[in-house]
């Protein structure tokens, strides 16, 4: 959460950040590897991002410890890049990935396989298991990654979502 906020804060007062530390495919650094998982688009970015950490994160920390913890968090970012570096990255190659999406995405698929069925109050009285909401999650995800409306300038990175979740579901395994 520090790092992030820190990133934030840098971000606002040094508005090329994105370019110079995002991690692009075309001209890919280890510095882009690194701090482009802490670097957010915007406010509501960074807000969404942060709100699914403190949901999850305590938990996964909890159930895998600390140091388990940092790496579901970092391996499934990696990944995350790794993977829309293939499958996305020749369409794309010249913006700047940032976030910390696949990253959450690796501690979500984590907390979901540790507990599935815990239910999540949804409306009064209403709840789903996690394993429900995070099967409904991967689907929207899945189908962002599918479709596209319009021309695809940056945006959303379902691949990397894709590939956190999926090495979080590995880790969790191993």
């Amino acid at each position: 959460l520090i790092p992030n906020m820190a990133m934030a804060f840098w971000a606002v007062l040094n508005p090329e950040i994105f370019s110079q530390f995002g991690y692009v495919v075309a001209k890919p650094t280890v510095i882009g590897f690194l701090l482009g998982l802490f670097l957010h688009a915007n406010i509501v970015h960074f807000f969404g991002n942060m709100l699914f950490l403190a949901a999850v994160g305590p938990a996964v920390e909890f159930a895998a410890r600390a140091w388990r913890f940092v790496t579901v968090f970092f391996v499934g970012g990696w990944i995350g890049i790794l993977v829309h570096s293939v499958l996305v990255g020749p369409y794309q190659s010249t913006f700047p990935l940032i976030g910390a999406s696949g990253c959450i995405a690796s501690c979500a698929a984590y907390y979901t396989v540790r507990y599935s069925s815990l239910r999540v109050a949804i409306l009064p009285n209403v709840g789903v298991p996690v394993l429900g909401i995070s099967l409904v999650w991967l689907l929207l995800q899945a189908v962002g990654a599918i479709v596209t409306l319009g021309p695809v300038h940056g945006g959303q990175a379902y691949f990397v979502h894709l590939g956190g979740f999926a090495t979080g579901l590995l880790l969790s395994v191993v």
